[in-house]
């Protein structure tokens, strides 16, 4: 691994080209300082203050200045100047970090200069910044925008295919030396040579499996990232193929619990909101003109974000651009940026940021092309919010292709626990204080170009888009904040989310980075359905059934479900559904080895290749989310051979009946070997197997059954079983076989008319 720090001698470069320079977060006068190795005489650029930390006397002011360069900061009560720091000399990159102390408790500015021999530069200001606060372990301190390492810079050049980098953070680019837990940062893969991903975390720690940007080939794409510091003070960055340029832009960073600094800025999520479309069916004018610029009010009573709040966490939204490009949000009334939020190809694209909220409750939206946008609020920081983040080493939570899982369909809404429910097959990704997830989202092996959007399972699915993929097999992410749910029916809604997917079907897998801590909980539920957990007592054990598919019907006895949703690793499901009465059953008779006997709502068995069988409705109210729990008995399973003399039958169709009703339990398809297996048969029950060859013509080749009683315990099956179709003879089954073909021979002579 090798160790970079960015160190520049020139002003920054843009992603899309361009000089640029850092600025503050605030207002700073005068101009960027450049980053050159000497500086005129009678000139001496203009700071940037880059942070402004509170500690228990006073505050640590973050600087970048000219190089060669001693900053000096002041704190100002109004216009009187109360405390002075120290002259401090600026290192090898420029930044320097300034402690201000003796100040009593209360709200300050702060005004940076920047001197060389006898000049000194235009005054920085920054703030203002309350100091002698509470604990602050958790709180937010923003930073910048500024860029803190360019590989395009770095004699070391683009990272290669398996290649990893550290890029060192602590001391540099705003984020203090002490007192930082973890930091916020927008990472950026420039020019990649192929598709790949990179995977950001702390420098000290194992990799892990987990990415935090995914791209294809030479698709230039930005990502917020939340990750801990490593030990040594380092961000570890690895590169999956091919050969990519990486920069690196600090957005802030969280305090840790050593009491370094006080409180500055905390957190409250809210269900995700829009906050602003551009499109005119939406309430908007049309598209941002290219070089043009939109003002977006954010802080309002419809938002539920408050008037001194100082930041919001949003996803912006570029929607149906006319040429590659890139937007760029900062407050109103300030400096613009010099770095990107999102960048874009000619298609539409969403990507998370935590911008500066103006004096007038509004940001500022930039974009170089025209195109739509919109934007999305996911939470804000202010001094009177209570949410405190806790980061975690990027870690895989939940992946749609593992066994026992399958891509969210159509219009499909997943529900999926994050927190404990004491079922011993389930590990909780958060604790169960967690008031809020962060997570990398990422849609894989699509079918169309769709959304997806995240929110809380208590709560109606707001008009968000999180993750974009603009077409098949259009790999797309995004870093994700959403409340968990609370309360709910039976309390199933707590620490859970809802994931739907629009349109087509598409993979899903989520990595999580961190959570919050003592927000405020939404006050009331908003969402309209069902809700439960599907779990069994297996060995004396409580589990939960991941992959049980939940069927709603409109009707009883009906064949084709009007809603199909899975359960997730815990059991959990969730279905939006309107007011109303409806008919739900499981089938969980391939989860696990032995499967699950099929039921119906209050425990009616259903068996699985039959109508559903349910004769309880389920009545869902108008903002009503009602329980519905299953606990499926553990099934037997049949398994072996079928054949035709010495060759194996392929596709032939097999089911399990009960001999004293005839229902057909389960069923399966025998494989080109010949083989077959059909688990969720109820146990202590006279069973037989019965087969349809391929193709399925009952006149030529009609239902035969294998001529044995069958029957065992749950949890346990009856294997090796030779069922020749060509030799079998009809003895215990001949009833159930000469009724199975009668039945054949009438849909097809029906089908026939």
């Amino acid at each position: 691994m090798q160790i970079r720090r960015f160190v520049p001698v020139a002003l920054t470069a843009l992603l899309f080209g361009g000089a640029i320079s850092p600025v503050a977060w605030g207002n700073p006068t005068g101009v960027p300082a450049r980053m050159a190795a000497a500086v005129p005489s009678a000139v001496v650029p203009t700071p940037s203050v880059l942070s402004v930390s509170p500690t228990p006397t006073g505050m640590v002011v973050g600087v970048r200045a000219a190089l060669g360069s001693t900053v000096t900061a002041q704190a100002l009560s109004g216009a009187t100047v109360v405390g002075t720091s120290s002259p401090t000399a600026v290192d090898s990159a420029g930044d320097a970090f300034l402690t201000i102390s003796g100040l009593a408790a209360g709200s300050y500015t702060v005004k940076v200069t920047a001197t060389v021999g006898a000049v000194t530069s235009a005054p920085a200001t920054g703030g203002p910044v309350a100091t002698g606060g509470g604990f602050g372990a958790g709180d937010f301190v923003p930073v910048g925008p500024i860029r803190a390492y360019d590989s395009r810079t770095d004699p070391a050049g683009p990272l290669l295919a398996q290649n990893t980098r550290a890029i060192p953070l602590r001391g540099h680019a705003g984020i203090p030396t002490l007192g930082v837990d973890a930091v916020a940062i927008a990472v950026s893969a420039v020019g990649p040579t192929t598709a790949g991903y990179l995977t950001v975390w702390p420098n000290t720690s194992y990799q892990p499996v987990a990415t935090s940007l995914n791209f294809s080939a030479w698709q230039t794409k930005t990502n917020l990232v939340k990750v801990p510091l490593g030990a040594d003070g380092a961000v570890g960055v690895f590169n999956f193929a091919g050969s990519v340029h990486v920069t690196v832009d600090v957005v802030g960073f969280y305090i840790d619990s050593s009491g370094t600094f006080t409180h500055n800025q905390s957190f409250q999520s809210v269900s995700p909101i829009r906050a602003f479309d551009s499109r005119p069916a939406f309430g908007g004018t049309g598209p941002i003109p290219a070089g043009g610029t939109v003002d977006v009010a954010v802080a309002t009573a419809a938002t539920g974000v408050p008037a001194n709040a100082t930041a919001v966490e949003i996803q912006v939204e570029a929607i149906d651009p006319t040429a590659e490009g890139y937007l760029t949000v900062w407050a109103k009334g300030g400096t613009q940026p010099v770095v990107s939020n999102v960048l874009y190809l000619r298609s539409t694209t969403v990507t998370s940021a935590i911008a500066p909220i103006g004096a007038d409750g509004k940001i500022s939206v930039f974009s170089n092309v025209s195109t739509g946008f919109a934007v999305d609020i996911c939470g804000y920081y202010s001094p009177g919010a209570t949410g405190r983040f806790h980061a975690l080493t990027p870690n895989r939570i939940y992946d749609s292709r593992a066994t026992n899982q399958r891509r969210l369909l159509d219009a499909e809404t997943r529900a999926l626990q994050f927190t404990s429910v004491g079922l011993n097959n389930f590990s909780p990704s958060v604790p169960g204080d967690a008031t809020s997830a962060v997570f990398s989202a990422t849609a894989v092996n699509n079918t169309a170009a769709s959304f997806l959007t995240f929110w809380p399972v208590n709560l109606a699915r707001p008009t968000a888009a999180m993750i974009l993929p603009s077409g098949p097999n259009q790999l797309n992410d995004n870093l994700v904040v959403t409340w968990l749910g609370v309360g709910g029916p039976a309390n199933l809604a707590s620490g859970a989310i809802a994931a739907y997917n629009h349109v087509g079907r598409t993979h899903l897998v989520l990595d999580i980075s961190g959570y919050y801590t003592d927000e405020l909980p939404p006050t009331t539920s908003t969402a309209t359905g069902v809700i439960g957990r599907v779990k069994s007592t297996v060995s004396g054990s409580l589990f939960g059934l991941p992959g049980a598919r939940v069927l709603i019907y409109k009707q009883p006895n009906t064949s084709t479900p009007d809603f199909s949703v899975i359960t997730d690793p815990s059991g959990l499901f969730n279905v939006p559904l309107p007011p109303g009465g409806w008919v739900a059953c499981v089938d969980a008779t391939y989860v696990m080895t032995y499967g699950f006997v099929g039921q119906c709502w209050q425990g009616a068995t259903w068996p699985t290749a039959e109508n559903n069988t349910a004769n309880t409705w389920l009545w869902v109210g108008s903002q009503q989310l009602l329980a519905a729990n299953f606990s499926p008995p553990e099934g037997m399973l049949l398994e072996g051979t079928i054949t035709y003399g010495t060759a194996p039958l392929d596709s032939a169709y097999v089911a399990g009946f009960d001999l004293a009703t005839f229902s057909a339990y389960n069923d399966a398809y025998s494989a080109t070997d010949g083989t077959f297996r059909v688990p969720g048969l109820p146990g202590y029950t006279d069973m037989a197997l019965c087969a349809l060859p391929y193709p399925w013509n009952p006149s030529l080749y009609p239902w035969k059954c294998y001529p044995y009683v069958l029957n065992s315990i749950p949890g346990q099956g009856i294997g090796s079983i030779s069922f020749d179709y060509r030799t079998a003879l009809a003895s215990a089954t001949a009833a159930l076989e000469s009724s199975l073909n009668e039945k054949a021979v009438a849909r097809a002579d029906t089908a026939a008319r």
